[in-house]
């Protein structure tokens, strides 16, 4: 009676777990059907359906294995945990590599043929083992690797990733003292059940995690684009008045300066009316790469509006802030875009103004670059000029006013 209930907790564990593994195999697919640009979500509802048939193969089991049992049941969990490790690449925009599936289950079916293996349970536990826990650790390194994308349920899925590799991990150690499939002594129906219980646990973890992941990237990916200039791919205005007080307020906590740099391009608009607006528009996008090329990864670079652009360069005093500025008109005058046959070439006049002379208030310092430009305009074009020393601020205020009046 006690075996018969042990074998029905292994029958109904094995048969719910792959019923549930199938339904939420079913699940991606649907949320691919509806979202069919995060195609994630279609390669995550393999290792679901893998499942299942691993579930199913694994009610089947015969004892003593065969080759069959043995070598396609559990090239099923190892396409199951193979594609977990393709589901978070892609996840993470990366090429699909479909190689080392073949190899894990080239490296367990072949050994199936030789009958000493095939009737050593320890032996096979210890290379299965190897091979999930492998992929597993795969996964969570992708998803790792990735972390610069902040996305909230990203550790957390690590972690689970994580944990179930330790779960595979551990039966090596485990092989002669615990039965299986946590070990390599004869088979336990409870521990199965558990076991496969625990594998179950896992599915509907990372199912639940990588729905959350999937909103929060098109959470983020909406804010940025709300954040972002679609001509240059710059940040915006809007980014620029969202970022900039309180990334003053971190350099003014950390007794750090920080340089703005406000960029205007000169005679824009004739080049508009002479060339056409498009040629103006590829003007604009040459002028951002010429930015982005001249400002390190931790200078913040926006496009303001039409012709005008800023750069907060935190770190950044104000002869560093005009050094850059001089890279910049040098290498934008450098540069040309060709249009009706011929090689546009535009300036640009830039303003440089420093905390370290103004202080950390957003309109001061903003003001105080704006007065340079306007000087950088009134004494030629294609300069930079940095902000004096000693300034009046609401003289700054009225000339900055004046000069947003007159163009």
């Amino acid at each position: 009676m006690g075996r018969s209930a042990l074998q029905l907790d292994m029958f109904t564990a094995l048969v719910e777990c792959g019923a549930a593994m199938l339904l939420l195999g079913i699940l991606f697919v649907i949320l691919w059907s509806q979202d069919r640009q995060s195609k994630w979500l279609l390669w995550w509802s393999a290792p679901y359906f893998f499942a299942a048939i691993a579930a199913l193969l694994f009610v089947k089991w015969q004892d003593p294995p065969t080759i069959a049992s043995t070598s396609i049941s559990n090239s099923a969990l190892f396409l199951t945990f193979g594609f977990v490790w393709q589901a978070t690449r892609v996840f993470g925009r990366r090429p699909v590599v479909l190689w080392p599936l073949g190899v894990a289950i080239i490296l367990w079916v072949g050994p199936c043929f030789w009958p000493p293996y095939l009737v050593n349970l320890p032996l096979r536990v210890v290379v299965s083992s190897i091979i999930a826990a492998g992929f597993l650790s795969m996964a969570a390194f992708e998803l790792w690797r990735e972390r610069a994308e902040q996305l909230p349920s990203r550790n957390a899925a690590v972690i689970v990733l994580g944990l179930g590799s330790a779960v595979f991990a551990v039966r090596v150690p485990l092989v002669g003292l615990a039965p299986f499939p946590l070990g390599g002594l004869p088979i336990d129906g409870t521990v199965l059940a558990v076991f496969t219980l625990i594998l179950f646990a896992i599915g509907v973890s990372l199912t639940v995690l990588m729905v959350s992941m999937t909103k929060e990237r098109g959470e983020q990916e909406q804010r940025q684009f709300a954040l972002s200039d679609p001509l240059t791919g710059l940040l915006n205005r809007r980014a620029f008045l969202t970022q900039a007080q309180r990334l003053l307020r971190r350099q003014k906590s950390m007794s750090q300066p920080l340089s703005l740099l406000i960029l205007d391009l000169d005679h824009f608009k004739q080049v508009n009316d002479r060339y056409g607006h498009e040629t103006g528009d590829r003007v604009l996008v040459k002028f951002a790469a010429v930015l982005e090329a001249n400002v390190r990864p931790m200078d913040k670079v926006y496009r303001m509006g039409g012709e005008e652009f800023c750069c907060l360069l935190p770190g950044a005093m104000l002869a560093d802030g005009y050094a850059v500025a001089q890279r910049i008109c040098d290498e934008f005058q450098a540069s040309s875009v060709e249009a009706m046959g011929t090689q546009i070439r535009a300036t640009v006049s830039i303003g440089v103004a420093s905390t370290e002379v103004v202080g950390y208030e957003v309109d001061a310092l903003q003001a105080s670059a704006d007065a340079a430009v306007y000087e950088a305009k009134a004494r030629g074009r294609n300069l930079a000029v940095m902000a004096a020393h000693k300034t009046n601020e609401v003289a700054l205020l009225q000339q900055s006013i004046a000069r947003r009046l007159k163009a």
